[in-house]
């Protein structure tokens, strides 16, 4: 993608998706305000009208990137990091945008207090421009080296899926709880990381009832299987460890059992006892 697409994929994020006219986004600021207290709607509302009016606009998008000449028209492959803070909404942001339009990849780690628009503001780019690819990573998930490029390698054919970690359904305990299996071809994908196509993301996304993030990660893979597709984990040979879960340990505990209840009732009834879209028993 040349830096002119770029730009006019920016410019239509702020024209299309960062509206109240997009259902979409009204839900986003919903849902973050009931993350995060302290983002009031008229907080959201004001950061984002700066947003638009003074990053997102054409003009002033092309006169920034002539400043730097040296901004490559192609895409450079590499990969730049970004931790993000969460102290005012979509603070992160203008980080985001730097390193998208300067043509290198972001490898970003959400802040727990801004999660939803930040997300929001990810998934609506991949849809106006989409990669081959697109990658789940959970907050937890501590990455020291290459984890990306070996999960790309795995998908293709039936496989259009592949994690760091994965499970199979415990079958004589009636689809109620799941054992770690390592390395091979699993019913579940588990969040903490996986790469899915990104075309079957979009045909096959996660359940939008899932409001919490347990279970849904089982609820997706199965949906994903009972389609006919396959998922792989690699297990240990990814440089990954896993660290302090914030959306276990720093959750409401009522309302993390409360939807975990929902998802997991939800995967009983649509899933339990069609062995036929598991993976073979190992």
């Amino acid at each position: 993608m040349n830096i002119q697409a770029r730009i006019e994929a920016f410019f239509t994020l702020g024209d299309k998706y960062l509206t109240d006219k997009n259902e979409g986004f009204r839900d986003a600021k919903w849902k973050a305000n009931n993350q995060n207290a302290w983002f009031l709607p008229e907080f959201i509302q004001q950061a984002t009208q700066q947003i638009v009016d003074q990053y997102l606009q054409i003009d002033a998008m092309q006169e920034w990137a002539q400043l730097y000449p040296t901004i490559s028209n192609s895409s450079t492959h590499k990969k730049i990091g970004i931790v993000m803070a969460g102290n005012i909404p979509m603070v992160g942001f203008h980080d985001l945008l730097s390193v998208l339009i300067a043509g290198h990849t972001a490898v970003v780690k959400l802040s727990s207090k801004d999660t939803v628009l930040m997300q929001y503001i990810m998934d609506a780019l991949i849809e106006i421009n989409p990669a081959e690819f697109s990658v789940v990573m959970d907050l937890s998930s501590i990455i020291s080296g290459d984890a990306i490029t070996p999960l790309i390698n795995q998908i293709k054919g039936e496989i259009v899926a592949a994690g760091w970690k994965g499970s199979l359904v415990k079958l004589d305990d009636e689809w109620r709880s799941v054992e770690d299996k390592g390395e091979g071809e699993v019913d579940i994908l588990l969040g903490y990381l996986f790469a899915i196509k990104t075309k079957i993301a979009q045909e096959i996304p996660a359940n939008s009832k899932a409001k919490f993030y347990r279970n849904a990660d089982l609820e997706w893979s199965l949906e994903l299987r009972s389609k006919g597709h396959k998922l792989v984990a690699l297990g240990n040979t990814l440089p990954v460890e896993q660290k302090r879960h914030h959306g276990y340990h720093d959750s409401d505990i009522e309302y993390r059992e409360k939807e975990s209840k929902k998802t997991y009732d939800r995967i009983l009834q649509n899933y339990r006892g069609k062995t036929q879209i598991l993976s073979p028993r190992r």
